[in-house]
């Protein structure tokens, strides 16, 4: 599981005053957009839509949360796309699920989705090296 911070990207990139609303932390529903289609993408298994939810001009910071480590690092949309489809590989009934739903934080400066997920699934294959 990873928790990332995502600049909004729409199905085709914010127009410029989308850009401006999102730098001054409106466009919520523009945020939560971009999770659930990330999410729609893991559902479908579909690479291409999976890294269209992250920035190629800055990266994403991630941080493994559920791991022993809780560094954070820069990850680029392909190597978020490909680690997704290797789990999804490795887990090919792998169904995403919601104690709560995808939600943008509130207040006018708070940038942050959030979403209460978990997965269920059957490990057939190799993620991350283990078997």
């Amino acid at each position: 599981l990873f928790q990332t911070s995502v600049v909004a990207y729409t199905l085709t990139k914010p127009n410029i005053f989308q850009k401006a609303l999102l730098r001054m932390g409106h466009g919520k529903s523009l945020r939560e957009q971009v999770v659930e289609r990330y999410f729609d993408g893991v559902r479908q298994q579909n690479r291409d839509q999976i890294i269209s939810c992250f920035p190629y001009e800055t990266g994403t910071k991630i941080r493994d949360v559920c791991g022993v480590s809780k560094s954070e690092r820069v990850a680029t949309p392909d190597q978020l796309g490909d680690r997704c489809i290797e789990f999804l590989a490795a887990h090919p009934d792998t169904k995403v699920l919601f104690h709560y739903p995808t939600t943008c934080g509130r207040g006018s400066n708070n940038r942050w989705v959030f979403a209460h997920w978990y997965e269920e699934g059957t490990w057939k294959g190799i993620s991350e090296g283990i078997e």
